[in-house]
């Protein structure tokens, strides 16, 4: 709701009043959160097309907030938050009346009700006043995961394996080359015989032809490389390399 100027900013509660029939004195009513809020003033991800991150958190960006003061005095009464998590570090890098600038550092996206799906979470990226829980701005901020298995099957007929994964890749910046060891695991390219190959058909497809005498078998596991080898990342390289297992 936009603020007028004889509303004061906040969350109150409205009373909506329904009437089906101005004849007839029988009304229904539900009362519902609003907040008020000055629309003039928003906050940005500065240099950035989205704001967004990795889920592991960590990475400080400039927050740019708009026809706000924040001096360094003042940010002992501001909050920034992710949803329900407080960011780690504000620092104020300048402030002016018209515009702020905030680097903040942004935490794990590791809470108990923290999910992402298809790779990524979007949350809410709030500046709120510690005093009063005042929320003074919000936008959103994107948490992205690394790569997991959506899928891990036998083709028909046995001779290779289609693998998929939760999100668009980089491919493990594989290009044309089809060598399994610069993506997989050297224990499950171990069990895929003589030659495989491995070949992406899809950003988030990859088909492991099998070589000669396979040994892998419905129900193993089949895992990338570890420690940040495999170099799989989402298709906008904003995650650490997956080390998934299926």
């Amino acid at each position: 709701v936009a603020l007028e100027s004889q509303v004061p900013k906040g969350t109150f509660t409205a009373d909506l009043k329904v009437f089906p029939d101005v004849a007839n004195p029988t009304s229904f009513s539900a009362k519902f959160p609003v907040r008020f809020f000055d629309d003039t003033v928003k906050i940005d991800c500065d240099g950035m097309a989205a704001c967004e991150g990795q889920v592991e958190g960590g990475d400080a960006f400039l927050l740019t907030v708009t026809n706000y003061a924040i001096t360094e005095a003042a940010l002992e009464n501001v909050l920034v938050k992710f949803d329900q998590l407080s960011a780690l570090q504000v620092v104020s890098q300048d402030a002016r009346a018209e515009r702020s600038l905030l680097i903040v550092t942004p935490p794990a996206f590791d809470c108990s009700s923290c999910v992402t799906k298809n790779g990524f979470a979007k949350v809410e990226l709030s500046l709120i006043l510690r005093s009063t829980d005042e929320v003074i701005a919000s936008s959103y901020y994107t948490f992205w995961a690394p790569p997991k298995f959506a899928d891990c099957r036998f083709a028909s007929v046995g001779t290779s394996l289609l693998l998929s994964f939760d999100q668009a890749t980089n491919r493990g910046e594989m290009g044309e080359k089809k060598d399994c060891s610069l993506l997989i695991a050297q224990a499950t390219v171990a069990q895929l015989g003589i030659g495989p190959e491995c070949i992406w058909t899809a950003d988030d497809k990859l088909t492991v032809a099998l070589g000669l005498d396979p040994t892998i078998a419905p129900g193993d596991i089949v895992s990338l490389r570890g420690g940040g080898a495999s170099k799989l990342t989402n298709i906008n390289g904003l995650t650490t390399a997956s080390e998934a297992s299926r």
